[in-house]
């Protein structure tokens, strides 16, 4: 950004206009950390005569401004939607009523601390053995590449887990994907704030097709502004590949300084030099590539212009309610101020009158003073508002539907309560808390006692996350008191649920037995239940003396029996089989122990009668008589048959 000089020559001012003295509110140390995304800026008036009023700037580098706030003729202002994890650096100047403007204040700078644990916002399966999945923020290497944090559904083994340079990216090289729809599941992962804020248990879907052969194609390219194009494509990027500014030209010759890509990844951002007014473009695009590894066709282009002045209308981008009686609706740019406040521009239905509008300094929004609204949905419906350019552009038509919801006077509800490891609690209530008391561990106690170390709150603050010391394998209860709603309605006194923590499975699956049923089929009957992908192959197994296999089954209810079908056994011989690689279903799956092997044979079919071999008398009583085999017992002690 150019320096800003002071203004010195004659316009009408006795002096030159005097730099301002800055603070930020709340605090008096500096840089300071604030739990919040907003903060007030102050500073001591100017005095002189002509002054008009104040401008504010910010932005996340010193000296570098991306925000320009004029706040008209007033000593503070309020600075909303900061996000957490930045620092914001400050300034403030004066301008006149010819529009000479002082130099810059002392600049101030803030950091807003993170205190909502990273979310998944995107998971893709890139190849038929990786997935790619996408925090909200940055996270921490550790535990976002520990693969005990992820678990796919459908048998789909997690294998390592590597963070990519953005911080942001994981992937996940797993065992092979099929065809289908898939869940995954990422807990326990951190984020980088000065307190890490571990995420609790959070599922999402994918979908592997390796079926695409298509490569991707630009949909279109607009100017945002002039000096921001955005180029739409037809399908997820390989995000690489699309930020990768050798891949794109512009021509006229524009440069290209900067790239960026949306969470669908469909969307290229490209921050330009500054583009000519009526000038039409084509930018040209190669190498770029879909998430699968198709390659856009050489030298795709497409067109766009940069629009020499504003000719489209204003438009209203949002209505809310303050109260019953007083509505805001946003515009996108400035509005013309007599049509703006001309009341009669605004109707809402069902019928509910409207009796003034005022806009705000900014010239965007608008107050409206409208008569009682009762619960419901509202259509406010906008015309003849115009906004400041010259010819002005005049709005024919536009509406937006918006709903009234009487105050909250009903208290929070405790819905539900899960354990994901020894010591993380996932509560989960109704609605919106208050941070305060639900980020309060003593509002919180678990019996049998397990002492609970901190709560925190999620980015929807409907749930708290509760670090505790480590749960013993058993049955708990958690009782919440004294938190509140976003209202101040006070949880029912000792709300409560239960839940149960059991210790993970980290025992390997053992063989109980195996058994030969006819000549060609053997069942094989474990301790546990089985993962079915490695079970059902049949190259985990062997049979010696050597007998072919060529099917394995699992089965029942407990998934732990399979039913191995071979080519036929000779009779009268013991078999030997080994088995190897055979995963159970725990959340991380425990491997069978290396050369398990279980006995059984089949024994030869008799054929032969039995013979007596010899009698012989014992006394003057018994006669003994020897046989050749043994026999069947009640044949054998039958009278009848000697």
């Amino acid at each position: 950004m150019e320096e800003r000089k002071h203004f010195m020559h004659s316009v009408g001012l006795s002096k030159p206009l005097k730099n301002i003295l800055l603070v930020i509110s709340f605090l008096i140390v500096l840089p300071f950390v604030l739990r919040a995304s907003s903060v007030t800026v102050s500073w001591q008036a100017n005095s002189e005569e002509d002054l008009a009023g104040y401008k504010v700037y910010y932005g996340t580098q010193s000296g570098i401004y991306f925000q320009i706030v004029d706040v008209g003729d007033t000593t503070s202002h309020d600075i909303d939607g900061l996000i957490p994890g930045n620092t914001y650096y400050i300034a403030v100047t004066a301008y006149d009523l010819m529009g000479n403007e002082s130099g810059y204040s002392v600049e101030q700078s803030v950091f807003i601390e993170d205190t909502v644990p990273p979310t998944v916002i995107s998971a893709v399966c890139t190849l038929v053995d990786r997935v790619r999945i996408i925090y909200n923020e940055f996270v921490e290497e550790t535990s976002a590449e520990n693969i005990s944090n992820y678990s796919i559904s459908n048998g789909i083994v997690v294998q390592s887990a590597e963070l990519q340079p953005d911080n942001r990216t994981v992937i996940l090289n797993t065992t092979q994907h099929l065809n289908g729809n898939y869940i995954l599941t990422a807990s326990n992962v951190r984020d980088r704030a000065m307190v890490p804020n571990p995420m609790g248990s959070m599922e999402i879907g994918y979908t592997w097709d390796g079926s695409d052969a298509t490569p991707p194609s630009v949909i279109s390219a607009t100017l945002l502004i002039d000096n921001l194009l955005s180029i739409t494509f037809s399908e997820p990027l390989n995000q690489y590949t699309a930020l990768d500014s050798q891949n794109y030209s512009i021509s006229p010759s524009v440069e290209i300084l900067s790239r960026g890509i949306d969470e669908t990844f469909c969307k290229v951002y490209l921050t330009t030099a500054a583009h000519t007014p009526g000038q039409s473009y084509q930018v040209t695009v190669n190498y770029v590539e879909d998430g699968v590894g198709n390659v856009i066709q050489p030298n795709t282009q497409v067109g766009y212009s940069c629009v020499s002045s504003d000719t489209l209308a204003p438009m209203l981008i949002s209505a809310s309610l303050n109260s019953a009686t007083e509505l805001e609706v946003q515009f996108n740019e400035a509005l013309n101020p007599v049509s703006a406040q001309a009341h009669s521009n605004y109707i809402i239905s069902p019928s509910v009158p409207v009796l003034n509008a005022t806009l705000s300094p900014d010239q965007t929004r608008v107050t409206l003073t409208t008569g009682v609204h009762d619960e419901g949905n509202y259509t406010i419906t906008v015309s003849g508002v115009s906004d400041d350019a010259s010819p002005p552009n005049i709005i024919q038509s536009d509406g937006l539907q918006y709903a009234y919801v009487p105050p909250d006077i009903t208290p929070p509800i405790f819905n539900t309560v899960e354990i994901s490891s020894d010591n993380i609690l996932t509560v989960a209530f109704n609605e919106v808390l208050d941070e305060n008391s639900a980020t309060n561990k003593n509002n919180y106690t678990i019996e049998p006692s397990v002492n609970i170390l901190s709560a925190s709150l999620d980015g929807s603050k409907r749930i708290v996350y509760l670090v505790t010391e480590p749960h013993p394998e058993g049955n708990y209860r958690v009782i919440v008191n004294s938190v509140k709603d976003h209202a101040g309605n006070l949880i029912q006194p000792n709300s409560e649920g239960t839940y149960e923590y059991i210790s993970p499975d980290d025992d390997p699956p053992i063989v109980v037995s195996a058994e030969l049923h006819g000549p060609d089929l053997v069942e094989i009957v474990f301790n546990e239940s089985l993962d079915r992908t490695s079970s059902e192959d049949i190259t985990h197994y062997s049979i010696q003396p050597p007998v072919e296999i060529l099917e394995a089954s699992l089965v029942g209810e407990s998934l732990n029996r399979v039913y191995l079908r071979t080519g036929s056994h000779p009779e009268g011989i013991q078999f030997t089989l080994s088995i190897n690689d055979i995963l159970d279903r725990a959340s991380v799956p425990n491997v069978i122990e290396s050369g398990t092997q279980v006995q059984y044979d089949r024994p030869a079919i008799d054929t032969e009668p039995p013979r007596l071999v010899s009698l012989e008398l014992q006394g003057n009583q018994f006669i003994e008589l020897t046989f050749s085999e043994p026999l069947d017992r009640p044949s054998a002690e039958d009278s009848t048959h000697y």
